[in-house]
């Protein structure tokens, strides 16, 4: 049976039906609520429908709906909606590229590779959950300071997934086992996710929110894992197109920097050099933009809800004097309070019945350093 044939299988489609519907990400299911409602009133027939449709090559995705959110530097990040059915289908061929790719990653799970790690196919999740993969990331940064990799340096790549080549992509979904067909029936339909909103076609980019598109960037981003060859006094962590590097000398890294720029060259990717920085780790709390205390501080162990009492409470620890000093622990906390009015008035009530003359937090006065 061909990868695609396995892709359009009634079972597989069902499978990425689940997965679409269990994904944590509240922020991209936000848009959908509703549709995945309707869609369930009637699943069945509409994934039959959709299986008899592929099966048949009657199938066509529809265009997406781009959303573009500002960047602290004020360049567009694209955020891409695509219909139920195209999530399904997108999530069911992601599905055949996860169980071809695991058996060749999984070794370096949790020890080089911490992002985007994927479940198995028994799994109520697509991903293990990240809190703890990105937990355990800090954990070894840490491990990796403490053994006496005092030396540190981060290579990160420029608009990773804008910039994916299809081609590149097609290349590595082939090394792995998948059939031409099923490249070529898949990167024509990233072409359609990828377009502009002026119906420019490219061909390179994956579409930034969708599930899958996590799992399939790992395809190209694990040349990265195979190749990078790091000597024993240099420790190489990954998480997702993040890469940390620590070394016991200056002299190491510089030379592990130049072999993963050689590896970006190979799959016409580019570093942020702006962010390629070697230093000496003085204090590793400083070194990681983790939020893992933020998470366990606001979320409820016993019926895993947001403890909305201790959220505005960092909310505000975070923002002394309304300035923004950590921007990713800020906009986590955010993203899960609740409108209240304690977080408009900053002493959690207006004085005297009357609004109060102190910058409020709700009406977009904290200062983003």
């Amino acid at each position: 049976m061909g990868t695609f044939e396995l892709a359009s299988a009634p079972d597989n489609l069902s499978r990425a039906w689940r997965w679409i519907r269990s994904n944590p990400d509240r922020a991209y299911k936000g848009y959908f609520r509703r549709l995945y409602r309707d869609y369930a009133f009637a699943d069945t027939a509409l994934l039959a429908d959709l299986h008899d449709r592929l099966r048949r090559e009657l199938y066509e995705p529809a265009h997406s709906c781009k959303l573009h959110f500002p960047k602290p530097s004020g360049v567009l990040r694209p955020y891409t909606l695509l219909t139920v059915e195209d999530q399904i289908a997108y999530q069911a061929m992601v599905n055949i590229v996860a169980e071809k790719l695991f058996p060749k990653v999984r070794s370096r799970y949790l020890v080089e590779c911490f992002g985007h790690l994927y479940a198995g196919k028994t799994g109520i999740w697509f991903y293990r959950k990240w809190q703890d993969c990105y937990r355990l990331f800090n954990k070894a940064t840490r491990k990796a300071v403490t053994d006496g990799f005092r030396y540190a340096a981060r290579f990160d790549l420029t608009a990773f997934y804008d910039s994916l080549d299809h081609g590149v992509l097609q290349h590595f979904l082939e090394k792995i086992g998948c059939d031409r067909d099923f490249c070529k029936r898949l990167t024509r339909w990233l072409s359609y996710w990828t377009a502009t909103n002026k119906r420019i076609y490219h061909n390179h980019g994956i579409p930034q929110g969708p599930l899958s598109s996590g799992l399939l960037s790992e395809v190209v981003l694990q040349h990265f894992d195979r190749n990078h060859g790091s000597p024993k006094n240099v420790r190489y962590l990954r998480y997702v197109d993040d890469i940390r590097l620590f070394g016991k000398s200056e002299k190491e890294l510089r030379r592990m920097l130049g072999k993963l720029d050689l590896l970006s060259k190979d799959v016409g990717l580019f570093p942020q050099t702006s962010k390629i920085d070697i230093h000496i780790v003085n204090n590793i709390e400083e070194e990681l933009k983790t939020i893992s205390p933020a998470w366990h501080a606001i979320w409820d162990e016993d019926d895993r809800s947001v403890d909305q009492k201790h959220l505005r409470s960092h909310l505000i620890k975070v923002t002394p004097r309304f300035r923004v000093t950590d921007p990713t622990q800020f906009k986590f906390l955010l993203g899960r309070a609740r409108p209240s009015a304690k977080l408009k008035y900053p002493s959690g009530q207006p004085q005297g019945g009357a609004a109060t003359t102190k910058p409020s937090r709700a009406a977009g006065f904290w200062v983003v350093e």
